[in-house]
């Protein structure tokens, strides 16, 4: 088997061959990906539609022929895992002597502070996100931001307004 495999190839292949995703990011991630590059499930359906991640949990493989199956029921097929495709490999840069540099504590004033992250937080929500999320997804990932503003920043207010009013507007 080979260590690696990219998506090209791994749908041009005359052979069966799946991808494991442990995990309902893991899951998301690779769709996203292959709805980016253009391919669909076997029905027409855009993998950004359903991930089918529910039904086997932490065994769900990704066919090359657009079906999904559990790790244990795809015979005959060469399995990989999602951290063997070359397209989502998180690649190191580090060096041995390379020093690790902790984040400094930024002195600028709160509000300051505040509304830079809260524009790049509406660029990200209103151009930067494919526009086939679905509202769940957009709102995950707007949580999961919004979190993170959290942890940084003790007053959130402004944030919360904004958060209001972006849910708001997904509903439409």
């Amino acid at each position: 088997m080979a260590d690696t495999i990219s998506i090209r190839d791994f749908f041009a292949a005359k052979a069966h061959y799946a991808i494991h995703c442990d995990s309902l990011e893991k899951a998301r991630t690779l769709l996203n990906k292959f709805n980016e590059m253009g391919y669909a499930w076997a029905d027409g359906d855009p993998y950004s539609r359903h991930s089918n991640f529910n039904i086997f949990k932490s065994n769900t493989c990704y066919t090359n022929d657009g079906m999904y199956g559990t790790i244990t029921a795809l015979k005959g097929y060469e399995v990989f895992e999602f951290e063997q495709v070359e397209e989502l490999m998180v690649k190191e840069e580090f060096s041995e002597d390379t020093d690790v540099i902790e984040e400094e504590k930024d002195s600028r004033p709160m509000p300051e502070r505040k509304a830079e992250f809260l524009d790049k937080l509406l660029d990200v929500m209103l151009f930067d996100l494919p526009k086939q999320l679905l509202k769940e997804d957009r709102e995950d990932l707007f949580n999961e931001l919004f979190e993170l503003y959290e942890d940084k920043y003790d007053d959130c207010y402004s944030a919360s307004v904004i958060k209001m009013h972006m849910l708001k507007c997904w509903k439409k």
